[in-house]
């Protein structure tokens, strides 16, 4: 090893310096072992600036200025790979010009892109996006073991019903499949997997075949950004979106403009930074940031969208708008300051669990007539208007919810409103726990007010 730091490098005992005594596996399998700087230093002593253990070439950027962390290894086994690959000096593999590893001009025999890509990973600069673990590592090797047997068996019998699907790889730097999401789309299979390096795509992207868009890294990094058009369009009967940040820019008074001028921006520019009129989406663990009407916007019964762990931040309109009979699932998300935090329109019936919907300028819920909905175990509350608003003939099923800090009401009904209202906490509302009419079907049990 050689010390990159004008610190003196601590002794290493004896064990680490004789050979480890071979281990024995069951099937095969490769096992590793004695990672010296790792397992000689403790984690606190690794953490401390100015501490650095390394071999020229293969240290981490971030052990060679002494901050070294438990990922550090990880990169080193990544340089000793593409060493034994190549049969080349760490520094021939790297090009200082693009600053990106050049291993694969050296390859004396071709990798599958699956190793290729775990290599990458073990690889990357940056400590958020390299592996944090051995067993991360193990679980897309095993993986792509699997892939590996089922193209081997496709191979053997061409008839087999079996289809390897691939992923494709979108960035804007380095290698990859494609240098932006919408041709990753076109020419990708049915039901293929594409995975987003960070970078910033300035992009409206059209979902019109089942794929699967994957954030390949911390999601703030991941940027999709539109103006006028959604960041993300739904046109399939089904897709994924996960971790990804999705910025969406309307024409600046359009969420102010009147009704009409609201159905022709509608018509024209769709001003959401998510827009589902059919199809399941499943948008999971992504920030979304609008301008526009709505972020989200989900319409007509042919939806059935899964909304999970979103954070859906000031700027629009309505977080949420849900209307023309749409449905969805919308879980674990942080809906915060707009004018209302979700609206409930024209028959739609989603369901909304343990969500927190904050600091809205008007209602956090708004029901509209001859609409449904079912909230469980959501926190609502600092609101400029009322928790939660179910107009004439609205109908809502309330359980375990924490209502509280709102402007006017916790819960407030209008005529005819319905649904049952079940242990929730109504207290600390500046207009009281709720208003409810006269004769209203409203069942009311186990309620803190």
């Amino acid at each position: 090893g050689r010390n990159f730091s004008s610190l003196p490098t601590p002794p290493i005992p004896p064990n680490l310096l004789t050979p480890p005594t071979p281990l024995p596996t069951k099937g095969g399998q490769l096992v590793l072992v004695d990672f010296g700087a790792s397992k000689f230093t403790t984690r606190t002593a690794i953490s401390v600036t100015g501490t650095a253990i390394g071999s020229k070439g293969y240290t981490a950027p971030e052990q060679a200025a002494g901050k070294s962390v438990f990922a550090s290894d990880i990169y080193s086994l990544g340089v000793t790979c593409i060493h034994l690959l190549t049969k080349k000096d760490p520094f021939e593999l790297y090009s200082f010009d693009e600053g990106i590893w050049i291993w694969r001009n050296y390859l004396n025999s071709p990798v599958s892109d699956k190793l290729s890509r775990i290599i990458d990973k073990m690889l990357e600069g940056a400590t958020n996006r390299r592996y944090q673990s051995v067993g991360e590592v193990l679980h897309d090797l095993q993986e792509s073991i699997v892939s590996s047997a089922n193209l081997s068996t496709l191979r053997a019998n061409p008839s087999s019903s079996a289809k390897i699907i691939p992923e494709l790889i979108v960035a804007k730097l380095g290698t990859a499949d494609y240098r932006n999401i919408k041709d990753a789309i076109a020419n990708a299979e049915p039901g293929a997997r594409i995975l987003v390096r960070p970078g910033f795509y300035r992009e409206s992207i059209s979902i019109h075949k089942p794929v699967e868009i994957i954030g390949d890294g911390e999601r703030d990094d991941i940027i999709i950004e539109s103006k006028f058009r959604p960041c993300i369009a739904m046109g399939a009967e089904k897709g994924v979106v996960k971790n990804i940040t999705l910025r969406h820019y309307s024409w600046s008074q359009l969420q102010k403009a009147d009704l009409i001028g609201s159905l022709i921006g509608e018509f024209l520019f769709k001003p959401f930074a998510i827009a589902i009129p059919q199809g399941q989406l499943i948008l999971e663990n992504c920030i979304i940031h609008s301008t526009g009407i709505a972020s989200i916007y989900i319409r007509t019964a042919a939806t059935s969208p899964q909304i999970r762990n979103c954070q859906i931040n000031p700027g629009s309109k309505y977080g949420i708008l849900v209307t023309h009979n749409g449905n969805g699932i919308i879980e674990d998300c942080d809906i915060i300051g707009h004018y209302i935090g979700v609206e409930i329109l024209k028959g739609s019936h989603p369901i909304l669990r343990r969500c927190k919907i904050r600091e809205m300028k008007h209602d956090g819920i708004s029901i509209a007539p001859h609409s449904l909905a079912t909230i469980e175990d959501c926190h609502i509350f600092g609101n400029g208007g009322t928790g939660i608003r179910i107009k004439n003939n609205g109908n809502a099923t309330i359980r375990r919810c924490n209502i509280n800090r709102n402007q006017e009401y916790g819960i407030y009904v209008e005529s005819n409103g319905a649904g049952p209202i079940e242990q929730c906490n109504l207290t600390g509302n500046s207009g009281d726990a709720w208003y409810i009419p006269p004769k209203c079907s409203i069942r009311r049990s186990g309620n803190r007010e």
